[in-house]
């Protein structure tokens, strides 16, 4: 059984905006700095875009859809969520980017009040032949819930790490190459509400299972592929 890395995680609840706000700048990402990927897991929400500071760095965001990295400098730096290809602006919120490590922002909650999940990727390098996967709970909604993983080298299935609330996280697990699967399992009835079967990972690859609302209500699941 493995703890949470609650400490790599910082919830950010972006607040609702009143009135549209106007770029200003040139739409385009900055050249050097850490990296940053968004997934969008809110079923209600349309699809977003994202601008660090006024400068819109990724575009046109849909529903369980992940973005490649982009650059953006570390440090502090404001964050909004607009709909994709307007100034609405749904969320903003100050996050901090650290220098040299790659950042996950997860679009979470319903449309009426986005929230965010940041957690930075730097334990994503496995060892030479090895492969790793975490799972991030990005579901809102959902209830309180076990993370049961069975990985390539341990067939019996185990609990990951519990407790497991919204914004919560595993560590980067790490076994061989093989296949991984991953079921989640509600506390208060042992009823498994999303399972992900056969994840086949090759060497020196990652992955990320993350748990999101799906639309119409309950949980799902889908896999991400990281960069180590």
């Amino acid at each position: 059984m493995h703890a949470s890395s609650r400490v790599q995680v910082v919830v950010l609840l972006l607040l609702v905006a009143s009135a549209c706000r106007q770029v200003d700048g040139p739409a385009a990402p900055p050249t050097t700095g850490t990296r940053l990927r968004v997934v969008h897991v809110s079923p209600s929400a349309p699809a977003l875009d994202i601008a660090i500071d006024n400068i819109t760095v990724l575009r046109n965001l849909n529903y369980s859809r992940a973005s490649d990295y982009a650059t953006v400098p570390p440090g502090p730096h404001e964050l909004e969520v607009r709909v994709a290809g307007s100034t609405a602006t749904i969320g903003v919120g100050t996050i901090v980017f650290t220098a040299d490590d790659p950042h996950t922002f997860v679009a979470a909650g319903d449309y009426n009040l986005v929230g965010g999940i940041v957690v930075t990727d730097s334990g994503a390098r496995p060892d030479p032949g090895k492969t790793r996967i975490r799972v991030i709970n990005g579901a809102r909604g959902a209830p309180d819930v076990d993370i049961l993983l069975t990985q390539p080298d341990f067939a019996t299935e185990f609990v990951l790490y519990f407790p497991s609330p919204f914004g919560s996280l595993s560590t980067y697990h790490q076994s061989t190459a093989g296949n991984y699967r991953v079921r989640i399992r509600r506390q208060s009835d042992k009823v498994i509400l999303a399972d992900t079967g056969p994840i086949s990972v090759p060497a020196d690859q990652v992955r990320t299972v993350m748990l999101m609302d799906k639309p119409g209500g309950g949980v799902q699941t889908k896999v991400y592929s990281d960069r180590p």
